[in-house]
């Protein structure tokens, strides 16, 4: 059994050796005493040694950019909609925002940084009181005409990704300003979809954190990129097994939200 690296425009990070580093990390972590359901990056940017888990938000970027600090374009909607979805989904379980009748959004918890990455959108869930529905606060970050909404999330997570250790910023210059960009590091990613691949396939206890990473992975037409067409298909018929469970149902649910133009409009139009 191998990986085949399908390319998706832009070039994604190749894995020729995947399947035997997998092994290896595997029954490493078999023997680790830490079964954390995230990848752990080591912070030594700054000196720093001390390990930091990544959320499965912060991993999905990681997944979705490219070497040059890209996504494909194929997910110029899907991107910053699952963005906000597992944002959403963070800020659910921390306490910090719950949900009131079918997907109406509340705030609850005063800011306390537990969640830096997320604070832009906390602050626009807690700001935009006529829009207080998943529904909605995608179509906000999904609109041309909240751009910046959108970029102050990207780099709030981007920012923690290198202070985690897991992806390197750089500085891209065009028409009429300076944008950071991050660049994911290879052996971040190899350990993420490992990690994936072994839950899925391998072990078949799923944690929440990894199946909503999956969904977005599908959503955004991913799948593809890391995984064999075969693996693929296992991965999308375990998706579509746990969808009708309870505990999915929300995340199933808003991730349909993935085009929300005419939501937007509605507020901004």
């Amino acid at each position: 059994m191998v990986f085949v690296l399908f390319s998706s425009g832009d070039e994604m990070i190749n894995y020729h050796n995947i399947y035997r580093e997998y092994v290896i990390l595997l029954n490493a972590s078999r023997h680790s005493k830490n079964n954390n359901d995230n990848y752990i990056c080591n912070n030594d940017k700054h000196g720093d040694q001390s390990m930091k888990t990544l959320s499965y938000t912060q991993e999905y970027f990681l997944c979705a950019m490219n070497s040059k600090a890209n996504t494909p374009f194929s997910l110029n909607a899907a991107f910053p909609a699952c963005l906000v979805v597992g944002g959403i989904m963070e800020l659910l379980n921390g306490g910090y925002i719950v949900r009131m009748g079918k997907d109406r959004l509340v705030g609850v918890k005063d800011w306390d940084d537990g969640l830096p990455y997320l604070k832009p959108l906390y602050d626009t869930i807690m700001t935009l009181r006529r829009i207080n529905d998943a529904k909605g606060i995608i179509g906000v970050y999904t609109s041309i005409l909240s751009q910046q909404r959108f970029d102050d999330l990207y780099s709030a997570i981007g920012v923690s990704l290198v202070e985690s250790g897991c992806a390197d910023d750089m500085v891209k210059y065009g028409l009429s300003k300076k944008k950071t960009k991050y660049i994911p590091k290879a052996e971040a990613v190899k350990a993420v979809i490992h990690r994936v691949h072994s839950e899925f396939i391998e072990v078949g206890a799923l944690s929440e954190g990894t199946l909503n990473l999956a969904a977005f992975l599908d959503k955004s037409l991913l799948f593809r990129s890391y995984f064999s067409r075969v693996e693929a298909e296992i991965l999308k018929k375990r998706i579509e097994e746990v969808q009708q469970c309870e505990a999915y149902a929300f995340v199933s649910t808003i991730l349909n939200y993935s085009d929300g133009s005419e939501v937007a409009a509605m507020y901004f139009g």
